[in-house]
C-alpha cells in the first residue's frame, strides 16, 4: 500500500480507552497530529481505579521461544518502559498521585523454569540468537557458570525457587532485560501523558459510549468514507478517521466480523497466597527481590502448560496462575487449582511450612480467551482502522509503550508488523457467514 498523507490537522476518534487504543493516541501525538479524542464508555475514576478485575502486575519480557517475530516487539516495549521511568524520575511527566519516587517498570526479571532435566533447545537457539545480535548475557542459561556469575554480580535472583539449597536442578532461562509492569501507576502514567501531549478524552456511559458510525454518499469508488460518530446521548462527532479499539465482545457497527475463529483458545486460572507482613518471606518475595517467573510443564499429559506467577504486591497477595489450551484436562477451575498447589509443594514449600493458604482469585474468574490480535485497515471503508487484541490481559499490557507506533504505521498505508496481525478475510472464518463484528 503507498504510503497516505495525512493531514496533521485531521480528525481522529479512538473508540475505547483501551491500550491498544491509549498507545495509538500517544503515537499519533507524537508524530504531529493534533487532533485526538478517545471516546470510552467508562468514567476516568473507572478508568483510573486499582486494578480489581485484572492482575496488578504485567510480565514484561523478550519474547519467548515459540514467538520469534515478536522479539523486537518486545524489545521495543521494555526500552519504551525504561524511558517511561526517566520521564517520571526526572519530574518531566508525574500524573496526579504519582511522584517521581515511583517506577512503572521494576527490572527484576522474567525466570523461565522448565520441567525435566534439560533446557529446551529452542530457549537455548533463542540465546545464542541473542548473542549473535550483540545482546549477549541479555538471556542467561542457568547450565553455564559465567551466566549464573553474571546474574549474581547484577543483583538477579537466577534460583527464586531455592533449588540448589534443596539439592534440586534449576533448568531454567533468566531474561535480564524483563520484569514486573506495575498496572494502575503504568496505566495512570499513560494516561497522563496523553492529555499533555493534547489528546483528549470523552468519557461515560452516554457521552463516551459510540453506538453509531456515521458515513458520507455512496462514492465512485464503492468504499464507505465515515464522517463522524454518534454517541449514546445523541450527539454526533465530526471525524476524518476512526481507530476501532474496544475492549473484546464490543461490536463495530454493520461490519463483518474480522475474528478469527482459528484462533486458539486459552484457559486461564488465577489464585492468590497472602504473605504475613513481618515475615522473613515479606522481603523474599518483594519485586525487588523475586522476579515475575513461569514453570513450563513436559509431562506428555501436560503439554502446553505453564504455572506463572508474580512478587508480592504492597499488601501481601501474590498470584499465581496457571495457563493452558482450553480443551486440554487441566482447563476445568478443581483440576487447575490442584496442579497449582502441586507446584508449590513442590517448589515453594516455606508457604505451606508458614502457614500461607491458597485460594482462588474471586475477582478475576477463570476466562478462555482467543490468542489474537489485529491491527489493520477496515476492507472497503476508507477512514477505518481496527486496533484489537484478544489475547489475555497481561500479554496485552505489556505494550502500551510501543504497539500504537505499529497502529500509525498502517494508518499512514503501512503495512501490520506481524502478519497475524492482518484482517482475516472470510476464507479464514468457517462457513457460517458473519453479522456484526463481535470482537
Amino acid at each position: 500500500m503507498a504510503a497516505s498523507h495525512i493531514p496533521k490537522d485531521d480528525k481522529f476518534a479512538i473508540i475505547g480507552a483501551t491500550v491498544l487504543g491509549i498507545s495509538t493516541a500517544l503515537h499519533l501525538a507524537a508524530r504531529g497530529y493534533k487532533d485526538i479524542t478517545i471516546f470510552d464508555k467508562k468514567s476516568l475514576s473507572d478508568l483510573t481505579a486499582p486494578p480489581t478485575q485484572d492482575y496488578p502486575y504485567s510480565a514484561s519480557r523478550c519474547s519467548p521461544a515459540d514467538r520469534p517475530e515478536h522479539r523486537d516487539l518486545s524489545l521495543e516495549a521494555i526500552n519504551g518502559w525504561k524511558a517511561w521511568n526517566e520521564e517520571l524520575w526526572a519530574g518531566k511527566t508525574v500524573p496526579p498521585g504519582l511522584s517521581p519516587e515511583h517506577r512503572v517498570f521494576i527490572n527484576n526479571g522474567y525466570y523461565s523454569h522448565f520441567g525435566g532435566d534439560a533446557i529446551p533447545e529452542a530457549d537455548i537457539a533463542r540465546v545464542r540468537l541473542m548473542e549473535k545480535k550483540g545482546m549477549g548475557l541479555v538471556l542467561l542459561l542457568s547450565t553455564d557458570l559465567d551466566h549464573v556469575g553474571s546474574a549474581n554480580s547484577r543483583m538477579f535472583n537466577f534460583d527464586p525457587f531455592g533449588r540448589e539449597e534443596r539439592e534440586k536442578a534449576n533448568i531454567a532461562v533468566l531474561d535480564t532485560l524483563g520484569g514486573t509492569v506495575i498496572v494502575e501507576k503504568a496505566y495512570q502514567f499513560a494516561l497522563y501523558k496523553a492529555q499533555t501531549q493534547g489528546v483528549k478524552f470523552v468519557f461515560g456511559a452516554e457521552d463516551g459510549a459510540v453506538g453509531e458510525l456515521l458515513y458520507h454518499e455512496p462514492r465512485k469508488d464503492n468504499r464507505k468514507h465515515l464522517k463522524g460518530v454518534r454517541t449514546r446521548n445523541g450527539k454526533t462527532h465530526s471525524v476524518d478517521f476512526v481507530v476501532w479499539a474496544c475492549e473484546t465482545g464490543t461490536s463495530i457497527p454493520h461490519l463483518p466480523s474480522s475474528l478469527d475463529r482459528t484462533a486458539t483458545k486459552t484457559y486461564e486460572f488465577a489464585a492468590a497466597v497472602r504473605i504475613p507482613e513481618g515475615d522473613e518471606l515479606w522481603d523474599r518475595f518483594a519485586p525487588d527481590n523475586f522476579p515475575c517467573w513461569e514453570h513450563i510443564l513436559r509431562l506428555p499429559d501436560e503439554q502446553g502448560v505453564v504455572i506463572f506467577g508474580f512478587p508480592r504486591e504492597e499488601d501481601g497477595r501474590m498470584i499465581v496462575g496457571i495457563r493452558a489450551m482450553a480443551e486440554s484436562n487441566i482447563a476445568k477451575d478443581d483440576v487447575a487449582i490442584n496442579r497449582i498447589k502441586k507446584f508449590l509443594a513442590e517448589f515453594l514449600p516455606e508457604l505451606n511450612e508458614a502457614g500461607v493458604g491458597i485460594e482462588p482469585l474471586s475477582f478475576n474468574p477463570p476466562e478462555v480467551y482467543a490468542d489474537y490480535c489485529i491491527i489493520d485497515r477496515v476492507p472497503g471503508v476508507k477512514n477505518l482502522l481496527l486496533a484489537v487484541d484478544g489475547r489475555g490481559t497481561g500479554e496485552r499490557f505489556i505494550f502500551l509503550p510501543n504497539i500504537g507506533s505499529h497502529a500509525v504505521d498502517v494508518i499512514e498505508g503501512g503495512e501490520s508488523t506481524i502478519a497475524s496481525w492482518k484482517w482475516k478475510s472470510a476464507t479464514h472464518q468457517d462457513k457460517k457467514g458473519f453479522g456484526k463484528a463481535k470482537l
